[in-house]
């Protein structure tokens, strides 16, 4: 009788652990939320969104950079009696990290005059090396900085932590890109003659913060179009160590999207569409802003095309070789035109599974949002994106991107500026960026969710 009562028992205790495994369950899948593509990320700052000042009055948000620890920075102008260069380093949980400068801020003024950063890029020893101009004596220069993992100026970075160099002409560094090798190439444009003819700059500097001779001889070279304005915005370093440059150009009676290719000593490759350069324009100005090389070779470049009443977010791929890839969109080309009339595109990342993301602003009745657009690697918006390929957000007002990363675990970070009255702040938005599970118990494996339990 005993033995019978406790088989009983067991059957009883089995049936009752089961029910609460199985209760557990539903309680599991009720309380799960599932993350769309596009979605704010909630677990950064909050709500998926930070905003702060770096000076005080207009602080604007212009490159940004992720480094190996998940931490974020971003850098841009800070607005002080003069613009100064503002650098800022966040938590991969969104919050100023104060183990950078005491405060996750710093602010460098050279003195004379205004300045500012534009990008940033780090190193494989996380030092962070930062890219702008600076006004010094009578004129612009490009300005290069080094800064070690904590803030401060790293003085083996040609003795000072800094270097400021001309084209002899006022001259502004918008781009950076760190070779296999340790060497930083930096590019922008270089104002000839108050703005009647305006070169493509390019310079690089060896680590130790020198010019490098080795690159057109003293460190420093020009592109100047027949018609008298190119500008380069972006740069990229190819495997086999050549030079991308990306931006726009006056080509006749329209501004072009323009890509060049150097060799590692500063020549033009002329195997890169037989001139060394490419270009494309979208019937109407088409300014080129950034870049990203996918694995394939091929180049995706996107910006914004200034059609007669309003402007578009652009993108264009291009072959290896220069030749537009057909493969993209029909023609190498892509255009999105929201319904209220002003896009624009500054950034562009690649995801893992070879979709494009294109971050910039948008016009949405009345308010500009910061906006990012996912393209499929056929050219096509991507609808898993935001349920349209598109997805945006805004800090009450105007919110402008102006740069985009994608981090390791899939997510878009976008960075850039709001005018929140009084004063216009850094701002920076986080979204998901590929699907997943998210649950109040237990944990995820990519698209999987797990849980433990044991039934005797």
């Amino acid at each position: 009788m005993l033995s019978e009562f406790r088989s009983i028992s067991n059957h009883v205790l089995r049936g009752l652990q089961l029910s609460i495994v199985i209760g557990s369950c539903v309680t599991l899948v009720a309380s799960m939320t599932i993350a769309a593509d596009g979605d704010l990320d909630t677990s950064f700052s909050s709500d998926g969104k930070y905003r702060y000042d770096m000076g005080s009055f207009d602080d604007h948000g212009y490159g940004m950079a992720l480094g190996p620890d998940g931490t974020i920075y971003v850098v841009g102008v800070s607005g002080n009696a003069n613009d100064d260069i503002g650098v800022s380093r966040l938590t991969a949980a969104g919050a100023l990290d104060p183990s950078f400068n005491g405060t996750g801020r710093r602010v460098i003024n050279y003195v004379w005059g205004n300045d500012e950063a534009r990008d940033v890029a780090v190193q494989a020893d996380g030092k962070i090396v930062v890219v702008g101009s600076s006004f010094i004596d009578t004129l612009d220069n490009f300005v290069v900085l080094r800064l070690n993992n904590n803030g401060s100026y790293d003085t083996s970075f040609n003795s000072l932590g800094y270097h400021h160099i001309n084209f002899s002409h006022d001259s502004f560094a918008r781009a950076v890109a760190i070779q296999s090798d340790g060497k930083i190439v930096v590019v922008g444009f270089v104002d000839q003659s108050f703005a009647s003819d305006v070169d493509i700059a390019i310079a690089r500097f060896n680590a130790n913060g020198s010019l490098d001779t080795s690159f057109s001889g003293d460190g420093m070279q020009t592109f100047d179009t027949a018609w008298g304005w190119a500008e380069a915005w972006d740069v990229a370093i190819q495997p086999d160590g050549k030079i991308l440059v990306a931006g726009w150009a006056q080509v006749d009676t329209l501004r072009e999207f323009i890509v060049l290719r150097y060799n590692s000593n500063g020549s033009l490759d002329t195997s890169f569409n037989t001139f060394g350069y490419t270009g494309v324009n979208f019937g109407s100005d088409s300014l080129g802003r950034a870049m990203v090389i996918q694995p394939d070779g091929k180049i995706v470049v996107a910006g914004t095309v200034e059609q007669t009443i309003d402007k578009d977010i652009a993108v264009a791929r291009f072959n290896s070789n220069g030749s537009l890839d057909t493969s993209f969109s029909g023609d190498g080309r892509q255009t999105y035109d929201g319904s209220w009339g002003w896009d624009e595109g500054w950034g562009v990342a690649l995801q893992e599974d070879g979709k494009i993301v294109v971050a910039g602003s948008a016009t949405v009745d009345t308010i500009i949002d910061l906006w990012v657009l996912r393209y499929t690697t056929a050219g096509v918006l991507d609808t898993s994106f935001g349920g349209f390929g598109y997805a945006g957000t805004h800090f009450g007002t105007d919110t402008f991107g102006r740069a985009v990363a994608i981090q390791p675990d899939g997510k878009i970070v976008v960075a850039g500026y709001d005018e929140v009255p009084p004063y216009d702040s850094f701002a920076i938005v986080r979204f998901e960026g590929d699907s997943t599970l998210i649950f109040a118990d237990g944990f995820e494996s990519g698209n999987s969710m797990f849980w433990s339990s044991t039934v005797p």
